[in-house]
């Protein structure tokens, strides 16, 4: 995991709940290559807060931004985000996977019945 930082400091707790967030999704998908999480805070009148999480699996790349004026409330968000993205993705997998299978019985169902 990569943790870069912009215009501000990090305290320990904060670091300590994206890397409890990481072995969150690490658990969730074991296929992960690498997370990247930059935390910004934007040069703006009011104070505000970006967070970009970047995730890399092995065919796929998915990148979340989230914006908020507490930067908990913008790293939770960004990885709740990323957990639903991920959750589709598997979904489509597994549908993926079912549609070749029942593809595969309806090929062998359909197939004549030679006898010796």
């Amino acid at each position: 995991m990569q943790i870069n930082t912009y215009n501000l400091e990090l305290a320990s707790e904060l670091r300590s709940l994206i890397e409890e967030e990481h072995m969150y999704l690490y658990r969730f998908n074991i296929f992960i290559l690498l997370l990247q999480c930059d935390i910004e805070k934007l040069q703006t009148t009011k104070r505000c807060y970006q967070v970009s999480l970047t995730l890399y699996l092995e065919k796929k790349t998915y990148t979340v931004v989230s914006q908020d004026r507490e930067l908990t409330n913008a790293i939770e968000e960004a990885f709740v985000q990323l957990q639903n993205k991920l959750f589709r993705h598997e979904t489509k997998l597994t549908l993926g996977y079912v549609k070749q299978k029942l593809g595969q019985i309806k090929m062998v169902l359909n197939s004549p019945i030679t006898t010796s």
